[in-house]
């Protein structure tokens, strides 16, 4: 049986009694766009999270720098903001609606697909004084690692033959990058890295140009 305490936005409804919507600061597409999910953006919102792709490239960025450079300061953080609904949500009968938003939505992705192109370009970097890098993480992904349905590859008969403590050596330095980024970063003789390498180029081209708008 559908109530009226049920008609909410958690419910898949377009509208919400005003009482029962989340905290409401004022837009900060500068925050929002970065932000894996702009949701977080919460009056007690003051940083991203550790776990958020800007704080890892931040990271990573600090990690090239030359000990003898310029610190850079890529540290993003915000005082907390107040409910902008605070003042309505005592009043009886006010409704919220839910309206979309595509170009903040395709913003946003693009936003987000621009922090990882700019990751994947600092991860280049850092495998740059690691010349063994590549083929460490090539013998990896062709000998050890399972396919993507779980089954061993078709090369782990030959797992014997490798020595891990000198692999995991080679690969210690690269640890902190997910598997998924891993498997992006292959050798630059393989075709399927140029074709990659194409795709991102295009979607570069994109990503610029909406960025104008």
């Amino acid at each position: 049986m559908t109530t009226v305490d049920s008609l909410n936005f958690e419910g898949g409804f377009p509208a919400s009694r005003i009482e029962d919507v989340v905290e409401l600061r004022a837009r900060d597409l500068g925050v929002e766009l970065i932000l894996e999910s702009p949701s977080d953006f919460v009056p007690g919102f003051e940083r991203p999270s550790g776990a958020e792709l800007f704080t890892r490239l931040a990271d990573r960025i600090r990690q090239n720098q030359p000990q003898s450079g310029e610190a850079i300061d890529l540290e993003l953080k915000c005082g907390p903001g107040k409910d902008l609904l605070a003042r309505f949500r005592e009043q009886k009968g006010v409704v919220c609606v839910a309206l979309p938003d595509p170009m903040f939505t395709l913003r946003h992705s693009l936003a987000q697909l621009h922090l990882a192109l700019h990751y994947l370009d600092a991860v280049d970097v850092s495998l740059q004084n690691r010349p063994m890098a590549h083929s460490a993480m090539l013998i990896r992904q062709a000998v050890l690692d399972p396919r993507p349905d779980g089954r061993p590859s078709p090369l782990s008969r030959y797992a014997s033959a490798i020595d891990r403590d000198k692999l995991d050596e080679v690969l210690t330095p690269l640890k902190r990058i997910m598997p998924s980024e891993l498997s992006i970063i292959i050798p630059a003789k393989s075709a399927d890295y140029w074709r990659r390498k194409h795709l991102l180029q295009r979607w570069r081209i994109i990503v610029s140009a909406v960025t104008l708008l």
